[in-house]
């Protein structure tokens, strides 16, 4: 890759030559060979647009995950699975879903219907909870992870001299007003660090599907839910609900499709800044993968792998 401050030095100083000659020919317009200069001034100018002109394409990509709520239609509720003496892998990755809340109305649901239509205010709950509590000090942060010997941990930090926008927590409950869950207060009392000139806003697409955007010059970064399904948990949900013989159809798992989107802007698609914003966004990706269901299983299945070792060899507390 070519030094990116070189490459503005050459740029430069052809910029400067380039300046005196249209100077030289302006002044000398009635020169006898003046048509022909400006005609190949003119013809070199062509080449170099013809190569600078998909820097103008704006770039975009997507990624889609699959976040899960769980709705018990007999207690008439959304399960969070939290268990002291019995803690489920769902309910140590799901815990910003249901962080903040106060009381247990944003919980319950009279039927399913309900239940999917809450369901998205505790998502949006969630996602802004867990940006929040990574990025309230800086935005081009690096995140470690590691695995002790009795959980898994993380660290992080930025060392970045790049600027940044704060947007405080009560300017989030204001922009999020419209979800009863955060307007009650829910968000932690941080500081939301995003990149420089970096706007926040939400909308509801079909009035239905909420969906969070950030935009700067540089890139649009939106967080959205495109649809939602459910399906009835006759079998339960291995590591997590098991099946109530008197009633197959108690528990629901309710799918949620969200999607991850970068576009990067034209004009700046190839900017030496720009490493820095796909490098915020996949971080963003990275924090909010903890909820997609395929992360979810894999570490069920190990934890319910390790204890069924452990179990055979007789080793206690697994």
């Amino acid at each position: 890759m070519f030094d990116s401050n070189l490459i503005k030095i050459i740029l430069g100083a052809y910029a400067i030559f380039a300046g005196i000659v249209c100077v030289l020919l302006w002044q000398n317009a009635a020169a006898p060979d003046a048509n022909k200069n400006v005609g190949i001034l003119v013809a070199s100018i062509l080449p170099i647009v013809i190569l600078v002109f998909p820097y103008l394409k704006e770039e975009s990509s997507t990624t889609h995950l699959n976040f899960t709520l769980f709705y018990d239609s007999t207690a008439k509720s959304i399960i969070t699975g939290f268990d002291r003496d019995n803690p489920s892998s769902y309910s140590s990755q799901y815990i910003p879903m249901f962080t903040g809340f106060h009381g247990s109305d944003s919980l319950k649901a009279d039927n399913l219907s309900e239940a999917q239509t809450k369901g998205f205010n505790i998502i949006e709950n969630g996602i802004l909870q867990t940006l929040m509590l990574k990025f309230f000090n800086n935005w081009d942060i690096e995140i470690n992870r590691f695995q002790g010997p009795i959980a898994r941990s993380e660290s992080w930090g930025g060392g970045s001299k790049v600027s940044k926008e704060t947007i405080s927590s009560e300017t989030i409950q204001q922009i999020f007003r419209d979800n009863p869950i955060i307007a009650s207060g829910s968000l932690p009392p941080f500081n939301l660090i995003l990149p420089p000139k970096t706007t926040i806003t939400t909308e509801k697409r079909n009035n239905l599907f909420p969906v969070i955007i950030f935009d700067n010059p540089y890139v649009t970064v939106e967080i959205s839910i495109s649809s939602v399904s459910a399906i009835t948990a006759q079998h339960g949900v291995w590591g997590f609900i098991d099946v109530d013989p008197k009633n197959i159809n108690r528990y629901y798992a309710i799918e949620y499709k969200t999607a991850l989107s970068l576009k990067l802007k034209g004009w700046k698609v190839y900017s030496p800044e720009t490493y820095n914003y796909k490098k915020w966004f996949q971080n963003i990706l990275d924090i909010l993968k903890q909820f997609d269901w395929s992360v979810v299983d894999k570490e069920t299945e190990r934890n319910l792998t390790r204890k069924a070792v452990s179990k055979i060899l007789g080793i206690a507390n697994p």
